[in-house]
């Protein structure tokens, strides 16, 4: 949740080399238009615990040499002496440009370029960039290897309403919405302490978990959402280690589940789960006819690399689709160049290279037509975790946020973490002002300055078996 810059005294942490840095001061405009508001985690169990609600940062887009954005009412300071502010509608570009950074920015009557140093604090409102859409009032972008890197900073609340929006619909059922909401913020505060020395903590994308900043906060998705988020504050699943679990999830599994070893090859606390939601469910098979030609082409070998394998591979499995016995998803796929060398890809890295959209799972059959290849299968997604479409069905047959989680997450345990909030909070603008604010606009549901957040109990709760 945000605070306004005005007037207020407030906790401002920041990151350096990995390490979390807390100062208390007297907010100003200068320091930015949004300011995330702490909350305080306690466990207890010590292993799980987060000394402060951190900030997520959320690596919200990547561009080779040159990076775009425009906004209203902003400010932009760098790593030395840069600062400018402006309340108009406002093009920048950022490019690397003979070994410097040149910032050049745009407005109706005027245009002013400077060389900047890295990294750059953006604060805005009304921000735009690209394929990005809206901006969250706090941006920091960098520099690396070649490429910019604008990167979000937000609440764990606020991005978790941009990533719930995005993944799940809202007309879902509430059980269902609930057990989507937990996993996702016991997935983040994973990522948070995974990437703690790194320079974002997740991507906006499926290669994490996908996010728009959400600007509008009255619409109904947005409300409904909020009160989902609110509902299950501070619950989390905890791993067997006493760790926040990395609780993946998924579309559609088509009927099973799969383990992080299947998908990645890395171990974690993961079952395999068959589920029979979505093996009744015919809407979830798919099938795809590809030319050999294009598949070389998108693994990047040539024509002759797509020659049938041997009946019996090196692998002990038939052909070049190596699947695993327990769900029928493929493992690992063989093109053999000749009879004695080949290219092995994992499943995964199989359906990434061409193309998440065309081989929807690994869970396929394919069947060589000689000059292409049909793939037919089920489910969507990588299958592993919390399956979206088999938990709307669960909560349909009556089934809670805990029952659907010990479903797909058997090894994990949901627990409450003990939230303490400082006495104010302000997530949205209530429009009581002509002072311009990088604010949303309240709802009728979202906090509203003054309004104290009730603490949350730190009692343990049990996945109801």
């Amino acid at each position: 949740m945000e605070e306004s810059p005005m007037g207020l005294h407030s906790r401002f942490c920041t990151r350096s080399a990995g390490l979390r840095r807390c100062r208390r001061h007297r907010l100003g405009i200068s320091e930015g238009l949004s300011h995330s508001l702490l909350v305080l985690f306690t466990l207890l169990s010590p292993q799980l615990g987060f000394g402060a609600a951190p900030d997520v940062r959320v690596s919200l887009q990547r561009s080779p040499g040159e990076i775009h954005w425009r906004a209203k009412s902003w400010q932009i300071k760098d790593a030395a002496s840069f600062a400018r502010r402006g309340d108009k509608d406002t093009k920048f570009s950022l490019r690397w440009l003979n070994s410097d950074t040149v910032l050049t920015i745009a407005s109706p009557g005027s245009k002013f370029s400077s060389r900047v140093e890295l990294p750059l604090e953006v604060t805005t409102d009304n921000g735009e960039a690209g394929e990005v859409g809206f901006l969250p009032p706090r941006v920091v972008i960098r520099f690396h290897e070649g490429t910019f890197q604008m990167i979000g900073l937000m609440s764990l609340n606020d991005y978790l309403l941009g990533v719930l929006t995005k993944e799940m619909s809202d007309r879902w059922p509430v059980e269902a919405l609930k057990a989507q909401a937990v996993a996702a913020r016991s997935y983040t505060l994973a990522q948070i302490e995974k990437r703690s020395a790194e320079d974002f903590d997740v991507e906006a994308s499926i290669m994490d978990q996908e996010f728009a900043w959400v600007r509008d906060r009255s619409s109904e998705s947005a409300q409904r959402w909020w009160q989902m988020i609110q509902e299950t504050e501070g619950q989390v699943l905890k791993s067997p280690e006493g760790k926040v679990f990395k609780a993946y999830y998924h579309s559609d599994c088509g009927g099973q589940t799969t383990t992080p070893e299947t998908v990645w090859g890395a171990a974690d606390h993961y079952d395999a789960v068959s589920d029979s939601v979505c093996s009744e469910r015919t809407s979830n098979s798919w099938r795809v006819t590809l030319a050999k030609g294009n598949i070389a082409r998108l693994l990047g070998i040539s024509l002759n690399s797509l020659k049938p394998a041997p009946p019996q591979t090196k692998l002990g499995f038939q052909f070049d689709w190596v699947r695993s016995p327990f769900d029928e998803r493929v493992t690992l796929v063989e093109w053999r160049l000749s009879p004695e060398e080949g290219q092995l890809l994992t499943g995964q890295n199989f359906r990434q290279m061409i193309g998440f959209q065309k081989i929807k799972s690994t869970r396929f059959h394919a069947q060589d037509l000689g000059d292409r290849i049909l793939f037919v299968g089920r489910g969507f997604g990588h299958g592993v975790g919390l399956c979206q479409w088999g938990s709307r069905d669960w909560a349909l047959r009556g089934w809670t946020a805990e029952q659907i989680l010990h479903h797909y997450y058997p090894q994990a345990q949901l627990i409450r973490l003990a939230v303490e909030q400082e006495p104010k909070s302000l997530a949205c603008d209530p429009g009581d002002s002509r002072r311009p604010s990088s604010l949303p606009r309240c709802g009728k549901n979202l906090p509203t300055p003054g309004v104290p957040v009730s603490r949350v109990s730190n009692r343990i709760m049990p996945i109801r078996r």
